[in-house]
């Protein structure tokens, strides 16, 4: 389990649900299973509302299973 910034994901100010976010890592070979948003102290892990869309910061972070770095 590893922390990946959201860069690797998604465009600075993109609009994305939750969903869209676990299928871009699924297509890095990742799980993408919560994240962290830049000005929050604590992760959301299996955030309950995945199929809302949210507008996402390149300063958030990404809680992801991966194989690799």
């Amino acid at each position: 389990m590893c922390i990946k910034p959201a860069e690797f994901y998604l465009l600075d100010q993109e609009v994305l649900c939750f969903y869209d976010i676990m299928i871009r890592g699924r297509q890095r070979q990742e799980i993408v299973i919560g994240y962290r948003t830049a000005n929050a102290e604590c992760a959301i892990i299996n955030p309950p509302q995945k199929s809302e869309p949210r507008k996402w910061a390149i300063d958030d972070v990404f809680v992801v299973i991966s194989s690799g770095e």
